[in-house]
């Protein structure tokens, strides 16, 4: 299946995709937009959201998939697992038009829809312990629906995140592929507030500059101009980072830090801007911990403004390896010895991920 995927598809899925769950879906199929939906012990709610999606109506030419990522993690009690099983069971019998099973079978398979699920619940696959959650779950129908789109037709390809518990109104799936391809929804809503912002900011830090003489960014790269390994932080932690990267440096290290100054709104432009363009590893540091998350904040949006940029083809170096990690947690000490632990550690070919 992935050798009729676009070559930016493939690498993004190569690198970051979950390939260890399997998608369920009529093989000979092919889409222009996907549904995905996490579920945990929704049954009920499962059947009331294939009873709203039913009642959509939209162009025919538009092929369009459901697909459901019935999730836990090896710790979710026996009520849950159970509760998936049965949801697992409604789903495969949709898949096979079973229509004596439920009438959701026959009323949904009577429709433009198509039925996928993904199996993360079952002994064996369940979604790990530490990182599993919705946002998890999400990635997992994200990156699979990847797989079934029908790119040899023009016209954007779409993926729609919802809810289990909730219902649609009858005309939800056409009105978002119809505002989409007439342009009616940019893939990214523009506020001209927050983007005029980051500009706003950065002029205001040039006036500080000419009457201070100290110059700030909205990111302060500082170390090898030819870095391959760069840390991604910000606060008062990144002075230490600036010490150790200054001292790596001049014995030859091609290591670097980049101190976000403007966290919100995050300006994707002018964080790429600021990497080296040899970059190879980036290891980000949060001063917080979310359990249940896929990362944490920073983290996150690293990836997503390098995953944005590769997507659309304006990545200017090579997708890079990014690990995240927590530090400075109850006040701890953050010291230059553990930001030289940190590059050496991203030296390996697999450096340790959602580290503390």
């Amino acid at each position: 299946m992935k050798s009729t995927l676009p070559e930016n598809v493939r690498k993004y899925l190569g690198k970051y995709g979950c390939e260890r769950w399997k998608l369920e879906i009529k093989p000979e199929l092919k889409f222009d937009c996907v549904i995905v939906v996490p579920a945990i012990a929704e049954y009920k709610n499962i059947i009331t959201l294939l009873n709203s999606l039913s009642e959509n109506k939209f162009d025919k030419d538009h092929k369009v998939a459901l697909i459901f990522v019935i999730n836990s993690i090896v710790s979710s009690s026996k009520i849950v697992k159970a509760e998936n099983q049965e949801t697992l069971e409604l789903l495969r019998e949709i898949l096979n038009d079973n229509s004596s099973y439920h009438p959701i079978v026959k009323k949904i398979n009577s429709k433009d829809l198509t039925i996928g699920l993904i199996d993360a619940s079952s002994e064996g696959n369940e979604m790990p312990e530490k990182t599993g959650g919705v946002g998890l779950a999400r990635k997992i129908g994200m990156d699979l629906a990847l797989t079934v789109f029908d790119y040899s037709k023009p016209g954007k390809k779409i993926i729609i995140c919802l809810d289990a518990d909730c219902v649609v109104e009858k005309n939800y799936i056409g009105e978002i592929i119809n505002s989409f391809n007439d342009g009616r929804i940019r893939l990214f809503p523009e506020n001209k507030f927050y983007n005029a912002a980051a500009q706003i900011v950065q002029q205001t830090m040039d006036k500080f500059a000419k009457l201070t003489g100290r110059s700030y960014h909205l990111f302060d790269y500082v170390g090898a101009p030819d870095a391959e390994r760069v840390i991604v932080m910000m606060g008062s932690g990144a002075e230490a980072a600036q010490d150790t990267v200054e001292y790596l440096t001049s014995k030859g290290e091609k290591v670097g830090l980049l101190k976000v100054r403007l966290y919100r709104p995050f300006s994707i432009e002018h964080f790429i801007k600021a990497l080296p363009k040899t970059i190879k590893k980036i290891a980000v540091l949060d001063r917080t911990k979310e359990p249940g998350s896929a990362g944490e904040p920073l983290y996150q949006d690293v990836i997503n403004a390098i995953s944005e940029k590769f997507m659309n083809g304006e990545l200017e170096f090579a997708y890079p390896k990014i690990v995240g990690g927590r530090y400075g947690l109850s006040s701890k000490e953050f010291t230059p010895a553990m930001v030289k632990a940190l590059f050496d550690e991203a030296k390996k070919d697999k450096p340790k991920n959602h580290f503390t």
